[in-house]
């Protein structure tokens, strides 16, 4: 899969090539008008004004920047100011565009922290742009062998054994029944894929799984059967964000030198529509034998993390995760500058609400109280994969599905990525991108170590 997109950054001590911008705490002085973002200095630099009270303002100041077509400079403050780590990771994810190389220099930082930004951010951007990449170019397969490729490579940072098995529908057996009725629709170069990727850390071979990991891919969604409006598949590509970020985060992990044991389940596929597609009505029956109804073929996302759940569970991981982009309610609820999250053992929701909050990431949990169980029985099943749109709460009744194959296990994080993609540009995000969040808060959890 070749990224032909792909642009780089590049963080140096210092250059005299560069034009020098300052991050200055407060307003602008006469004779600019109080409002005025960024106003050339005396000794030639350019100051931009900032409140350092704002959400993640150097990221705020690297989108201002960017909208002035400002991709190479030197990053300075005055006091009483201070430039962190994450003030400079922010201010690159802000002032990223998609279509230009970054060169930073940091001439305040040391050797060591320059060295430690140059991975988070490179491999930020590149989820990024991974997540934003067209259908065409992200085949399942294709995926799939792309984040081999990219786990293989980081494993080598961190001491241990990596393993990785790559399933394909149409070879036996293919025991997965939510990739293959989502991915029945598809071409036969383009079938659904299971991948399974385990790091073991040195001395921890016969040790319990740690983290246990499910990422929904899908490479695109029409929504199948019950087809998508126009305006609402625009960004379908971005469906895999789940499948991509936690990739991301455990090749980040193993980067930082991870001494966890983590198993990730990938699940990939697209859902389009032919005659073999997927219909309003079908009947599934998964391996642990749940039946499903479908009801709509647009909640297929649940369909193939269900897959990758049951497998994961087999495992009896101390945690298990799973990410997605998985329903449009959890955006309604949050918009998309925070991450949906649900979660019923309230030590693991503490833990991951501090490794986020650490990360200048927001994250807001949502509940999933049992009664609403009731809206997900099926009459001809013991499920339905979607509820009507009077009964409401999409997000907490899709958590509740997915913890049926999640053996209602206590100790699960469900990330609904209301955060994954920004539509239009913002103060942080330029639009129509994907976003990368939660890849280094998840990184974060995984190896033990925050950046503050």
């Amino acid at each position: 899969m070749h990224l032909q997109n792909h642009h780089q950054v590049e963080i140096l001590k210092d250059s005299k090539d560069l034009p020098t911008v300052v991050l200055v705490s407060g307003k602008a002085p006469a004779p600019f008008a109080e409002n005025c973002q960024i106003a050339p200095a005396d000794d030639g630099s350019l100051e931009l004004f900032v409140d350092p009270k704002d959400f993640k303002y150097a990221q705020m100041a690297g989108r201002v920047l960017a909208n002035f077509g400002l991709f190479n400079l030197k990053l300075t403050v005055k006091e009483p100011l201070t430039l962190s780590l994450l003030d400079a990771f922010y201010f690159i994810q802000g002032l990223y565009d998609v279509r230009h190389d970054l060169k930073i220099a940091l001439p305040s930082f040391s050797d060591e922290q320059r060295a430690l930004l140059q991975t988070l951010a490179t491999q930020i951007l590149l989820a990024r742009e991974v997540a934003n990449l067209d259908a065409a170019t992200a085949s399942p397969l294709e995926l799939a062998r792309y984040f081999k490729a990219l786990l293989e490579t980081s494993a080598k940072e961190s001491a241990g054994t990596f393993s990785a098995e790559i399933e394909v529908d149409g070879q036996d057996p293919f025991p997965y029944t939510g990739l293959k009725a989502v991915g029945a629709g598809s071409s036969e170069d383009r079938k659904a894929v299971m991948c399974r990727f385990e790091f073991i850390p040195k001395g921890k071979e016969t040790s319990s799984v740690d983290y246990a990991l499910v990422g929904k891919g899908i490479t695109f969604d029409s929504g199948g059967y019950d087809l998508k409006p126009p305006k609402f598949m625009q960004a379908m590509r971005t469906d895999k964000c789940g499948a991509v970020y936690l990739s991301f985060a455990l090749a980040l992990a193993l980067k930082l030198g991870l001494q966890k044991r983590v198993v990730l389940y990938v699940a990939l596929t697209d859902n389009t529509v032919n005659s073999k597609a997927m219909k309003p009505g079908d009947l599934l029956t998964y391996p642990n034998g749940t039946t499903v109804e479908i009801i709509n073929t647009d909640a297929e996302g649940r369909l193939i993390l269900a897959d990758g759940l049951l497998e994961a569970s087999k495992l009896n991981p101390q945690v298990l995760i799973d990410a997605a982009t998985l329903t449009g309610a959890a955006k309604n609820a949050l918009g998309r500058d925070i991450t949906a999250y649900f979660c019923d053992d309230l030590s693991l929701c503490e833990k991951a609400e501090e490794y986020f909050a650490a990360n200048y990431e927001a994250l807001w949990r949502l509940p999933k109280p049992a009664f609403m169980r009731t809206y997900l029985k099926g009459r001809r099943s013991e499920l339905k994969n979607s509820t009507s749109a009077e009964a409401g709460a999409g997000a907490s009744t899709a958590a509740l599905f997915l913890s049926h194959f999640a053996s209602n296990k206590k100790e699960h994080l469900h990330f609904d990525l209301s955060s994954a993609y920004s539509q239009e540009n913002s103060q942080y995000w330029v639009g129509s991108m994907a976003t990368g969040a939660t890849v280094l808060s998840i990184a974060s959890m995984l190896c033990e170590r925050k950046f503050a």
